[in-house]
């Protein structure tokens, strides 16, 4: 009778649900998705513990019954779990230090584990199989000691799971293998959200105690020193305005390097485009590199991301086609672990890192990331490091500071070989959508409307942090290639990089050196012109002069804040840049910096003017950058400020430097 009764029950839930539109069946509990994350604790002195076998994501796993199905941004595991477990978390996660929402954002997927052991310990079948785990194939990977593995049934990685990695002796430590994607091109211009969150980011970091400003004092109106060298005869090199922001022509007039291996672990390269096919690598057998995906030595590029980056670092130089790398004489190794739609495991890029190494490369340049810590990928950093090897790294495209509770990997991992790298634009300022980070960030490198080559023997412009690491992954390589380079130890080669970068106000708190890469020191003293030599009738040469100012002054409308005269001998393209921080007066908001050839401010070049939001007694950094076409003859160049507020006030300028560089237009 009480089995009878209880089917009656059933069916009339189910026959009562339906009437609802209900259509869970009455015995089947209701699911749901929860984001879980650990509160951040600091331990220090004797209290510090040893690092925790399981990843993060593993950790909330063990505290409900559920599965996992990912991770979010921030950082945090969601889990798929009974409602009712879910309520009972809520409750108790103030006791456990999680941090619990019932509404994940969007998160990547987690299918499969990555379990480290000891040599000579690997973990038995038998162990994996209690875990209801088997390892993928191809996943023991002799190089290092650790199996890739996923779930054997389609139950997903669950709590059990955790319980039984937490219990195994033979595993030391167990994390999840993340997906990397290439994140979608940046726009040019900063989403005027973006740009407002990064403006009071900066005011709030580098809020400080405005130095009394000295008298007013005007321009010198004198002609600066000229420094010249030739520039290739590539008919695209005008446009490659990030070559002459980090004054790579200055150290070709000093010679080119001779061959260093740069592995580009990317989404492959198109070996055969006219403009790096002389600059590639082949091996013994005629390959040209290695694709992790397929396991063969076939790199081709089919999305188009690696062979760009590729471009930057090794395009050929001064042969009259297209642009020209940062290093017309290295060999460029070309490492393919994203598809076509730029996506890949991170278990293929440590295949590419060891790959790299055991085949001579020097530099790896790696313009790819995530929100994820993988012990294996640092560990395999650290193979790079014991033979010689740096790793550059692009801090990512998210407008975030790393220094923060979820910085991006692999650029944040503590492997002392690893540079990071942020991305400027023309202006000399910070991309708006580069991350950055005071600890984490190395330096800055050109990342915004870089030309370089793609697929097919074309050439495109695109933006990322991914732009910016090339450039200073072929610096590394012209530099280790010089002769007095030649014996130096990646420490060496890292320390000559960051001591010797160009200092930007708007950096300075954004990056460890504060600085752009600048290979000046490269054709002579770092910041010392040499003497001044005419331009030649012939083109060919680029141009650079510069004032600056170093102790604060005054400025209103009325007045120009430096001014340079340049005298050109032939048409060129004039590139005229200005770096300083300003403090506004309390009742201005709002100014606008530009560039005019006579000193009239209704004159002022069309287009030249950059809009800036600035905050009373508040430190911003201002930077603009403009390019115009010029005869021949004598110019005179004034960089101004505009109070857009029309308040008349004074502004405050605390130190400043503007530069002019000019290149003769190519004849057709």
């Amino acid at each position: 009778m009480t089995r009878i009764l209880r089917t009656w029950m059933t069916w009339g839930l189910l026959v009562c649900g339906f009437g609802s539109g209900f259509v869970q069946a009455a015995d089947e509990p209701e699911m749901k998705r929860i984001a879980v994350g650990f509160k951040v604790q600091k331990s220090t002195g004797p209290n510090l513990q040893k690092p925790p076998k399981l990843a993060p994501e593993l950790r909330a796993l063990l505290q409900v019954e559920g599965k996992l199905v990912g991770r979010t941004a921030k950082g945090e595991a969601v889990i798929e779990t009974q409602k009712r477990h879910a309520d009972d978390l809520f409750s108790k996660s103030a006791e456990f230090g999680l941090r619990v929402s019932s509404e994940p954002d969007e998160f990547v997927p987690i299918h499969r584990l990555i379990l480290s052991y000891d040599a000579g310990k690997k973990p038995s079948e038998k162990s994996l199989k209690m875990a209801g785990l088997k390892v993928v194939e191809g996943g023991d990977y002799e190089k290092g000691t650790f199996l890739v593995v996923e779930p054997i049934e389609k139950t997903g990685i669950t709590h059990k799971t955790a319980v039984s990695l937490e219990a195994n002796q033979e595993v030391t430590k167990a994390f999840p293998s993340h997906r990397v994607k290439l994140p979608p091109q940046p726009s040019k211009e900063a989403p005027k959200e973006a740009d407002a969150e990064a403006d009071a980011d900066a005011a709030k970091a580098t809020e400080k105690k405005v130095p009394k400003p000295s008298k007013k004092i005007k321009s010198s109106g004198k002609t600066s020193k000229i420094l010249s060298y030739q520039s290739p005869n590539d008919p695209l090199f005008s446009r490659l305005w990030g070559m002459r922001q980090i004054n790579a022509p200055v150290a070709w007039t000093s010679g080119i390097s001779s061959s260093v291996i740069v592995a580009v672990i990317d989404t492959g390269i198109d070996y055969d485009h006219p403009d790096l096919k002389r600059n590639v690598w082949t091996s013994a057998n005629g390959t040209h590199g290695f694709n992790a995906i397929t396991g063969s030595e076939d790199p081709m590029d089919d999305n188009g991301h690696g062979t760009h980056c590729a471009g930057t670092i090794a395009a050929v130089g001064n042969n009259d086609f297209g642009v020209a790398g940062v290093n017309w004489d290295v060999k460029v190794m070309g490492l393919k672990f994203l598809d076509s739609d730029g996506s890949g495991d991170d278990f293929d890029a440590i295949r590419c890192i060891d790959f790299a190494i055991e085949h001579g490369a020097k530099v790896l340049s790696n313009s790819w990331g995530g929100y994820g810590e993988v012990p294996e990928l640092e560990e395999a950093i650290e193979r790079a490091q014991r033979r010689g090897a740096l790793f550059i790294a692009a801090a990512s495209n998210d407008n975030v500071n790393n220094d923060g509770p979820n910085p991006s990997y692999p650029s944040s991992y503590q492997t002392e070989n690893i540079i990071s790298v942020m991305s400027i634009d023309p202006s000399g300022g910070k991309s708006w959508f580069s991350n950055y980070g005071l600890r984490s960030v190395d330096l800055a490198a050109p990342g915004s409307e870089i030309l370089s080559t793609i697929p097919g023997g074309d050439f495109d412009s695109k933006n990322g942090t991914s732009m910016a690491t090339p450039h200073v992954a072929g610096a590394a390589a012209l530099l280790w290639g010089r002769p007095e380079y030649k014996q130096s130890n990646w420490q060496q080669i890292k320390t000559a990089l960051l001591q010797n970068v160009s200092k930007q106000s708007g950096l300075a708190n954004r990056c460890v050196t504060g600085g752009i890469l600048d290979l000046q020191f490269l054709g002579g003293q770092p910041g010392e012109p040499t003497e001044p030599v005419q331009p030649t009738p012939t083109g060919g040469s680029i141009l650079l002069a510069s004032e600056k100012f170093v102790t604060p002054i005054q400025v209103t409308d009325s007045d120009n804040v430096l001014k340079i005269r340049i005298a050109l001998t032939e048409e060129c393209d004039v590139l005229i840049r200005a770096d300083s921080s300003i403090t506004a007066a309390a009742n201005v908001r709002t100014v606008s910096t530009g560039f005019l050839n006579e000193e009239d401010p209704e004159r002022r070049w069309q287009g030249s003017a950059r809009r800036l939001s600035v905050k009373a007694a508040r430190w911003t950094p201002v930077v603009a950058s403009y390019v115009v076409r010029l005869g021949s003859g004598s110019h005179d160049l004034y960089w101004k400020i505009w109070d857009e507020d029309s308040t008349g006030k004074t502004l405050t300028l605390n130190a400043g430097t503007m530069t002019v560089e000019a290149i003769p237009v190519l004849q057709k």
